[in-house]
């Protein structure tokens, strides 16, 4: 039987600190958003465009009561330009951080603020055209402030898709309750990160902090390709993959057989590291994301079982999950990524830094995630 010592006092102050600087964070940058010009700069143009629509068929209104109501907000896309586009830290990357990059999220305020860009170019334009100074200049700087903004906003998704493995660790930490049995703490943080991070799929576990920890003896849990979140007396272990086909999963799972077939729990590991198939003409550990060994029981959420392993070796059981199609080819060294599934409807494919992720760059002024929506004209109020 396996000795568990007390858990550390020590570690779980430590995990509360962290969940607490989490927490401040957060705060901070609602601050940064409360404190700033950026709220108000939306908001005046929410306001002018209000009064612009209700007028805007009727020239004479437009010229006695527009005209002077909009030349306190005059360039107001200009103004929002720079701000989404300002240095060191943008109005862009303020918001995906205050949205906590879940796409979703960002994605829908993305459009929002693409809008109010549209409109504000719109009304500029009416108010020099009725003060009859308009010059191609000036339509030439509406057309640089569209594209420059959307640009801006994409670069700003992307960093969110570049860095999700640290919101990810907060959104785990923040989530961790040890007042609820370990099952129940996977389940609710993998069905939240399945629909959060919908371009990834996920296996969570979730356990007693000391039971993963070396004390001189057998651990409980032994993991390989997981990111840890430590909160309190809970761990909750993360692994995550790009989503794809599984052509291979089948003889990945046969060759995952034949490598650990009357192996202990603690040579299973080595062995699957070392054992190379040729049907799948690679080493077998090139095609797995994450290892989870456990004794006992084990309280796991998974997205999907299709493509994982279970077995049990030496008195313990194993789970592994395995690597997508198109994962398996972005880590080859060899493989030059083409972006061939990802068909952008209107715009070009790229991958996003420092990513197994594939995001398609829009033409001004469509969007989407296949850029197959367009923003036609800045009319409806979405």
């Amino acid at each position: 039987m396996d000795l568990i010592p007390e858990a550390d006092k020590l570690d779980m102050i430590y995990s509360e600190l962290n969940a607490m600087n989490a927490r401040f964070d957060f705060f901070n940058e609602e601050l940064k958003w409360a404190s700033g010009h950026f709220q108000s700069t939306l908001d005046n143009i929410e306001n002018a465009w209000l009064k612009y629509s209700q007028i805007k068929q009727n020239n004479k209104a437009l010229e006695s009561i527009f005209v002077p109501f909009y030349s306190q907000f005059v360039d107001s896309a200009l103004v929002l330009h720079k701000l989404l586009t300002g240095k060191p830290q943008s109005l862009a990357d303020v918001l995906a951080k205050k949205l906590r990059c879940h796409e979703k999220d960002v994605e829908e305020y993305f459009l929002y603020l693409n809008k109010l860009v549209c409109r504000g170019n719109t009304m500029d334009e009416k108010y020099y055209n009725l003060k009859g100074v308009n010059s191609d200049e000036r339509k030439k700087l509406s057309s640089k402030i569209a594209s420059e903004s959307a640009l801006a906003l994409f670069e700003s998704h992307q960093k969110c898709v570049t860095n999700s493995h640290l919101f990810i660790k907060r959104d785990v930490l923040e989530r961790i309750d040890d007042g609820i049995v370990h099952q129940e703490i996977a389940d609710n943080i993998g069905k939240f990160l399945q629909k959060t991070y919908d371009r990834y799929e996920f296996m969570v576990v979730a356990f007693t902090s000391h039971n993963s920890k070396k004390h001189g003896m057998v651990r409980r849990h032994r993991l390989k390709g997981f990111t840890e979140v430590e909160r309190g007396s809970v761990t909750v272990a993360v692994a995550k993959q790009v989503k794809g086909s599984y052509s291979h999963v089948n003889k990945v799972k046969e060759a995952i057989k034949k490598c650990t077939l009357g192996l202990t729990a603690d040579d299973m590991k080595k062995a699957i590291k070392d054992c190379g198939d040729q049907v799948l003409k690679t080493k077998v550990i090139e095609t797995i994301t994450a290892i989870h060994v456990y004794s006992d029981n084990h309280n796991t959420f998974l997205t999907s079982d299709n493509h994982v392993y279970t077995g049990r070796c030496g008195g313990r059981g194993f789970v592994i999950l395995i690597k997508s199609d198109e994962e398996i080819a972005l880590t080859d060294p060899g493989y030059t990524p083409k972006c061939d599934n990802l068909k952008c409807v209107n715009g070009e494919p790229e991958f996003v830094p420092n990513s197994l992720i594939a995001m398609c760059r829009c033409h001004y002024s469509f969007y989407g995630r296949l850029c197959e929506k367009s923003l036609k004209n800045c009319e409806d109020s979405g």
